[in-house]
């Protein structure tokens, strides 16, 4: 079993091109865990490298990686995606939110949250928008913990057939 490091051990970074590995490797790892993190994206196995770099780096849109440095290389824990919204230049929709197993419960999304509400500010967004499951309580509790509120509720299909809300989120900058 890996160690995990302290708090002081954490980083969070925006992810370079050359990080489209472990872009990949959390994307597909987040995918496994169902009805959570399957929204549309059964594609990404068949990604490449380009894809994968386009997906995580550009002017409208970043990927943020956690990583936990008290191993050498440093072990990729957890993502985060935020990008502006179509056709709305005053709105980032954040997303893809994912933390590997070991290390949830331990706050580490806000540091996640904090890059992402960072980058927003950084590029004028006067708000930003969310989603999730009604069923998924921890990433409710994530999402009411930094200022988001409810706006709507959206019926939704999970990928066994099931019909489950998926609750919008808005936090105004």
């Amino acid at each position: 079993m890996r160690s995990m490091g302290t708090a002081t051990d954490i980083q969070v970074r925006a992810a370079l091109p050359a990080d489209w590995q472990e872009v990949r490797e959390l994307c597909c790892e987040s995918c496994s865990e169902p009805p959570f993190y399957l929204t549309g994206n059964e594609g990404w196995p068949t990604y490449g490298q380009e894809d994968w770099v386009d997906y995580s780096v550009g002017p409208e849109h970043a990927m943020f990686l956690l990583f936990d440095r008290s191993t050498s290389p440093p072990y990729p824990i957890g993502k985060a995606r935020i990008s502006t919204a179509n056709g709305d230049p005053t709105t980032a929709v954040a997303d893809g939110i994912y933390i590997r197993a070991a290390y949830r419960g331990r706050g580490l999304s806000k540091l996640l949250w904090e890059a992402r509400i960072t980058w927003a500010r950084v590029h004028e967004l006067r708000r930003i928008t969310t989603i999730h499951r009604l069923s998924n309580v921890r990433s409710m509790r994530s999402i009411l913990t930094q200022g988001f509120v409810e706006t709507e509720r959206i019926p939704a299909e999970t990928i066994s057939g099931a019909t489950e809300p998926e609750l919008v989120y808005e936090l105004v900058l």
